[in-house]
């Protein structure tokens, strides 16, 4: 029987959980995070930032963190500690840093980690903006960032965008 640890490690460069998939199971467990993706039939590597859900699918599963994984997800906590208590007012609702950082990473389609990284480098810019300003404000640094300014950020995408993150806050 193969040993039930999930394993700091370095995947594509980016210090990723990297967890065994043998079990059909606890594959489709961590892969409903949302921040997990396949390295190959054995293993899958979830983004640190998914931590909170990775530990509790290992409890479940009876799985443990190396010492690796759990210095990473120490790391990752310390470097966005400061940023807990921050919240945007959108409306009747409170959006936390978290989970703005993960709604603007499944609108860009890009990983949790770098949502927040752009969320830290601008957070003053979006001190004084309302939730959906801020977002599109980011997602517009990501699409330019990434060679998709111009004619494909359009004013119908960003009016898709507001809809669909309301939808979501919403919800």
């Amino acid at each position: 029987m193969k040993e039930k640890l999930i394993q700091g490690g370095i995947v594509n460069g980016v210090k990723m959980l990297v967890c065994p998939t043998w079990e059909d199971d606890f594959q489709k467990e961590i892969q409903k995070t949302g921040g997990c993706f396949r390295i190959n039939i054995d293993y899958s590597a979830v983004d640190v930032s998914f931590w909170r859900e990775l530990e509790e699918i290992a409890i479940r599963f009876g799985y443990s963190l190396d010492t690796e994984a759990r210095d990473m997800i120490q790391e990752y906590i310390d470097k966005y500690k400061k940023y807990e208590d921050h919240f945007w007012e959108y409306g009747e609702k409170i959006i936390s840093f978290e989970s703005f950082c993960r709604m603007l990473s499944k609108r860009a389609g890009i990983q949790p980690r770098q949502a927040k990284e752009y969320v830290v480098s601008n957070l003053q810019n979006l001190e004084n903006k309302e939730v959906l300003d801020a977002l599109l404000f980011a997602l517009q640094l990501i699409k330019s960032e990434n060679g998709l300014e111009g004619t494909q950020w359009t004013k119908p995408t960003c009016d898709y965008i507001k809809k669909e993150f309301e939808k979501m806050i919403l919800s």
